[in-house]
């Protein structure tokens, strides 16, 4: 359903929209639908032509990705060291706090609204809790660089719960696409076939790919 501008989600989505388009040329029409549907213009302050610093933008879109690289080997070390509720617990708690103080101190909104609870809470077990044990016990289980591969097979689950959830229709193009995510993953598993027997590879591939239906129902 569309959302005016009275719904305090509206400047959100707004400028999550803009900044997706920025980072993605191609989504710029996903950007110009989100807007229509808020009946939210994007601010000037956050017009192209209003951003001289774009190279500071890209930059910042770098350091996020490498940074979101290296923690898949972070995580794998920290696991050597703890046990895998205790390194999520530390990290998730330290990491959520550092935002809520970011978040603070740059005068965001931080009061969420009754309704808003329920949607709320299911993502965060989605996409925050789940996700994150998940794809721990994995790396416990499986070399990290395999588990990293199997886990961002997300767009590929996004896709098939959102035609069965939400009644979405694929384009021709985004099922050549699947087709094609599928058979990158048949052939990464393919390889393996000898090993896949051990108790030990069935658990973290359980895992791996649970975790990656759990980021894809958060989304949904």
């Amino acid at each position: 359903p569309s959302m005016n501008a009275r719904d305090p989600a509206a400047p959100v989505l707004a400028e999550c929209a803009f900044w997706q388009a920025r980072a993605f040329p191609d989504l710029a029409a996903f950007a110009r639908t989100v807007l229509h549907a808020t009946e939210t213009p994007i601010p000037p302050s956050y017009a192209p032509e209003a951003q001289p610093g774009s190279g500071i933008a890209r930059a910042w879109l770098f350091v996020i990705a490498l940074s979101w690289g290296f923690n898949w080997p972070a995580v794998k070390l920290a696991l050597n060291e703890m046990p895998i509720w205790c390194m999520r617990a530390v990290g998730l708690t330290a990491g959520s706090s550092v935002l809520l103080v970011l978040a603070r101190a740059s005068g965001r909104r931080l009061r969420v609204e009754p309704r808003q609870w329920p949607a709320l809470i299911l993502a965060g077990l989605l996409n925050i809790a789940a996700f994150n044990v998940l794809t721990a016990v994995a790396q416990t289980l499986m070399p990290t660089s395999r588990a990293v591969i199997l886990a961002y097979t997300m767009p590929l689950w996004t896709a098939l719960l959102a035609r069965i959830l939400l009644g979405e229709r694929l384009a021709p193009r985004q099922r050549a696409a699947l087709g094609l995510g599928a058979a990158g993953l048949a052939a990464l598993l393919v390889p393996l076939g000898s090993q896949l027997g051990a108790p030990s590879q069935q658990q973290a591939i359980v895992a791996i790919r649970g975790a990656a239906i759990a980021w894809a129902a958060g989304n949904i």
